[in-house]
C-alpha cells in the first residue's frame, strides 16, 4: 500500500517512511505569483449577454500547498452547489469546466496527465455529501506545470453537463510522479477545513481529507458552468412525456433496444450525460438518481416481465 505524509517545507522531514500515526498536516505558505491556463486550445466560452457564466467555487483563495502528499495514481473531489455560492437561484445548472490549482515544487517542468470528472452524491450519506459514481468523465489532458510555479488549470469537459442538484467536481491523475514534486493547494493553512466537502482516493475508496487526514483546508478544486437563465439545460418544458423509458429521446417516444443501449452507455461506457434524466428514472425513485435499478426495470420491461413503465414525474 502506498503511504503518504505531509511535512513543513521549511523543516527537514525525517528519514524513512512514517507510519500512519506520524502523518502531519502542515503546508508551505510561501507567496507565489499565479498562472492561469486552459489546456483546451479550442475552448470557446460564450460571452454574449444571454449567457450567464456561474462559478461553483465556494472556498477562499489559495493559502499554500501540501508539500509531500501527492504521489500520483489518485483522485480528488470537492463538493459543489452553485445555489450555495449565490450564482444560481434554481437548478438546472450546466457544468462546463473543472478548475484545479496546483504548485510545481521542482526546478523542471512537470508533465501531469489529468482527467476532469464529475461525480454524483452518494444517497447513502444524505447528512454528509460523499462522492459516488461517475456522472461525467472529461478528456485526458497532459498538463505542463512550469518550474516553481503555482498554476490554475481550467479543464474543459468538452460538453455541457446538466445537473439538477449538488454534485462533486474532481480530477483523476493516473500517473505516478513521486512524492514531493507536485503540491496540492488548499484554501486554508489553519484549521478551517470543511468536513464532508473535500475527498481523496489513493487506496481504492473515497476518504474525507479533513476528518480522516486532518487537511488544514480544503482542496482548491472547483467547477464552472452556465446557470438556468442561459437556457442551455432547458427543453422548453418537461422533457418526459407520458411514461418513462424514452432514454434516447426518440421523437416518436418509443421504448426499445436503442434506449437500453443508451442507458448502458451512460452508466458504464462513455458516461455521456442523458438527454432527459426523467425518462431514465425507470424505477421512479424520488431522488432521481440513475443507476442499476433503472437498468433492471428496463431489461425486465423489454425481455422478461413486460410490465408497463411508470408515468413521468
Amino acid at each position: 500500500m502506498r503511504r503518504k505524509w505531509i511535512c513543513y517545507a521549511l523543516l527537514i522531514c525525517g528519514v524513512g517512511l512514517p507510519s500512519a500515526a506520524e502523518r502531519t498536516t502542515t503546508i508551505d505558505v510561501t507567496p507565489r505569483s499565479e498562472i492561469t491556463v486552459t489546456p483546451g486550445s479550442d475552448r470557446d466560452r460564450p460571452t454574449n449577454g444571454a449567457t450567464a457564466v456561474c462559478d461553483g467555487e465556494w472556498m477562499t483563495a489559495s493559502a499554500g500547498w501540501l508539500t509531500n502528499w501527492f504521489v500520483g495514481d489518485e483522485r480528488f473531489a470537492v463538493y459543489q452547489d452553485p445555489i450555495e455560492t449565490g450564482c444560481l437561484s434554481t437548478y438546472p445548472f450546466g457544468v462546463t469546466d473543472v478548475v484545479w490549482r496546483v504548485t510545481n515544487q521542482t526546478d523542471s517542468t512537470l508533465l501531469v496527465p489529468v482527467q476532469p470528472m464529475l461525480y454524483n452524491l452518494d444517497p447513502q450519506f444524505p447528512a454528509c455529501p460523499t462522492p459516488a459514481n461517475v456522472l461525467f468523465a472529461g478528456p485526458l489532458y497532459q498538463l505542463e506545470v512550469p518550474p516553481f510555479a503555482q498554476v490554475v488549470y481550467t479543464l474543459p469537459l468538452n460538453d455541457t453537463v446538466c445537473v439538477s442538484g449538488p454534485y462533486f467536481a474532481g480530477v483523476e491523475a493516473p500517473q505516478v510522479l513521486g512524492i514531493g514534486r507536485l503540491g496540492i493547494n488548499l484554501d486554508s493553512a489553519g484549521t478551517n477545513g470543511r468536513v464532508c466537502a473535500s475527498y481523496v482516493d489513493f487506496q481504492g475508496s473515497w476518504e474525507d481529507a479533513v476528518s480522516v487526514y486532518a487537511f488544514p483546508g480544503n482542496v482548491t478544486l472547483w467547477s464552472l458552468g452556465l446557470n438556468a437563465p442561459s437556457g442551455v439545460c432547458n427543453t422548453g418544458g418537461p422533457c418526459c412525456v407520458g411514461s418513462v423509458g424514452n432514454v434516447d429521446c426518440d421523437v416518436n417516444d418509443g421504448v426499445g433496444l436503442p434506449d437500453l443501449s443508451r442507458l448502458i452507455d451512460h452508466l458504464f461506457i462513455t458516461f455521456t450525460p442523458l438527454c432527459c434524466a426523467d425518462e431514465a428514472n425507470l424505477d421512479g425513485s424520488t431522488d432521481g438518481l440513475i443507476g442499476l435499478p433503472d437498468l433492471s426495470v428496463l431489461i425486465s420491461h423489454l425481455f422478461i416481465a413486460f410490465d408497463p413503465l411508470v408515468a413521468c414525474p
